[in-house]
């Protein structure tokens, strides 16, 4: 790639505010509007709908996501004249893979410890090992698919075409995209079963602000979204394949189930907190034994 090109390659890497907006209204059709319309048909699917195994309720929640992925790589190759990797990384960067690892290792081992010491709460999944082995292949595809889809479309994506292919470069400006960020990320999730049908729902909207602000924000801390896309997939797999909990909005069976924890509750909210301060430590000292480089 060409040293002088800009993530926007079109008039003189200015980015015009209506594709902006063209792109952002295309993505959130695709996901919100057709995305149910798929989701329809995939439930008339005969392996959907296979009430034994239960996998048709996952694949209805989560097909939708598959259109959002599929509208955010159309719009990053044929409007934004990038790819999805640049605008995680940046111009002329590449994925930081060790990076990724090493993270999404922290924050599923916090989450095994969070566990342990739930342990009172946590008993093992009833249902049939062979139920719970139908989900994961669709878990494998469609969750990871998932989480890299809504880090584009509420933290990278937003953040390159506000700052113009760039991150903020003071604080003032990361404190205010990081708030944004936080908002963003409340929105799909206000109908989750946590929210809607909960009378602690402000805990629960005060945990997702709180994650999507942070994961925002050690973005920005670390010049580039490979941090929040690794502990992002790393949350949801963990969630799905692990450790559910009871009236949650991951439809699947894990191995276990946490009857007592879930989102709404002010507890997770200050978990939330820890992990995100361990996270930013963590590459506090990395930033200091690089002599400000990075890891990974």
């Amino acid at each position: 790639m060409d040293k002088d090109k800009k993530l926007f390659s079109f008039r003189k890497n200015e980015f015009p505010l209506i594709l902006a907006i063209v792109a952002m209204v295309f993505i959130v059709v695709s996901w919100m509007n057709f995305g149910p319309l798929l989701a329809f048909a995939v439930a008339r699917i005969p392996f959907a709908n296979w009430n034994m195994e239960g996998v048709g309720d996952y694949l209805i929640v989560h097909t939708p996501y598959f259109l959002m992925f599929l509208s955010l790589f159309a719009i990053s190759n044929l409007l934004l004249k990038t790819d999805l990797r640049t605008i995680i990384t940046g111009i002329d960067r590449k994925f930081r893979y060790k990076m990724a690892l090493k993270y999404g290792g922290i924050y599923i081992a916090y989450l095994a410890v969070l566990s342990l010491i739930s342990f009172k709460t946590i008993d093992i999944d009833p249902t049939p090992f062979k139920q719970k082995l139908s989900y994961l292949l669709p878990v494998l595809i469609l969750t990871p698919m998932q989480a890299l889809s809504e880090e584009i479309f509420f933290r990278a994506l937003p953040a390159r075409i506000v700052f113009k292919n760039n991150l903020p470069k003071t604080i003032n400006e990361g404190v205010a995209l990081s708030i944004m960020s936080g908002m963003l990320f409340v929105i799909p999730h206000l109908g989750n079963p946590e929210v809607v049908a909960n009378s602690e729902y402000i805990s629960a909207l005060a945990y997702y602000f709180i994650w999507g602000a942070l994961a925002m924000a050690i973005g920005v801390y670390t010049d580039g979204f490979e941090i929040p896309v690794a502990i992002h997939i790393a949350n949801n797999l963990y969630t799905a394949l692990f450790v559910n909990y009871e009236g949650g909005a991951m439809p699947t069976h894990a191995l276990f189930i946490n009857r007592k924890a879930t989102p709404s509750n002010w507890i997770t909210v200050v978990e939330a907190i820890i992990i995100f301060a361990i996270l930013f430590f963590v590459a506090y000292k990395s930033k200091k034994k690089e002599n400000g480089g990075l890891d990974g």
